[in-house]
């Protein structure tokens, strides 16, 4: 999640405090611990991976068992139906995942209090709101990614499902300076996910055409990044499914 995910999050905490969190497909809590310092009452985290929740609970040993926050290894298809619960709920990450998103959507408004809000953070595409890519394989090599719609037609979603006054509070483009390798995280990340071939055949092509320089390969630099921002953005991949370009 990007910065200023991270303060949309922290910000959405604080305007109802005190307040009941909800976090669905939390992982192993990292954002539950940050809706925490940002002074929510209570805080539950869903994810139903067993690992997940197991390390959780080894940070909460050293945190401080008596915290209100918890994870519990669910699935939001195991919450009650119409709980309406929370004061927040937050889906981050989870949406492009999901077989129909209008369901989930669903789901997470029942889990709402009456006035409660939705914060939804997922992948989006530039484009009208009659446009939807639907990935034929991996998307960015994330498997099981099956519908990312334009920001119009999201906002459309949420209204059709009962959300009132949705809105666009930030679109930010993913960088391979924030998701990145490092001695923590040693395996492929961002850079290595987005038309990994695209990327290198442009690069073989201008090198082996240019007698290699320091300007020339801020030049290849300079293309290359372009080339993955349009490749990230959708668009140099294809048509949408509704044949308008994205």
């Amino acid at each position: 999640m990007s910065a200023a995910a991270m303060a949309i999050t922290a910000g959405a905490c604080s305007v109802q405090t005190p307040s009941a969190c909800l976090d669905v497909g939390c992982g192993n809590g990292y954002h539950c611990w940050r809706m925490l310092g940002a002074d929510a009452e209570r805080v539950i985290g869903i994810d139903p991976s067993a690992k997940f929740v197991f390390q959780f609970y080894a940070i909460k040993r050293f945190a401080g068992n008596h915290l209100p926050i918890d994870v519990l290894p669910l699935g939001i298809e195991h919450m009650p139906e119409k709980m309406a619960a929370f004061d927040t709920v937050f889906s981050m990450g989870i949406l492009y995942h999901r077989r129909s998103p209008m369901d989930h959507l669903r789901e997470l408004r029942q889990l709402l209090k009456p006035g409660g809000q939705l914060v939804l953070e997922t992948l989006v595409i530039e484009g009208a709101e009659d446009q939807l890519l639907v990935p034929q394989d991996r998307y960015a090599k994330m498997p099981n990614v099956w519908f990312i719609p334009s920001p119009d037609m999201l906002l459309s979603w949420m209204s059709k499902n009962g959300l009132k006054n949705p809105r666009m509070v930030d679109i930010s483009t993913t960088t391979i300076e924030e998701q990145r390798s490092t001695d923590w995280m040693k395996f492929e990340s961002l850079a290595d996910f987005w038309t990994p071939m695209i990327r290198v055949k442009l690069s073989r092509v201008i090198r082996r055409q240019c007698e290699p320089s320091l300007l020339l390969r801020h030049l290849i630099k300079s293309v290359l990044h372009l080339v993955e921002t349009l490749c990230l953005s959708g668009s140099l991949i294809r048509e949408s499914p509704l044949g308008k370009p994205h």
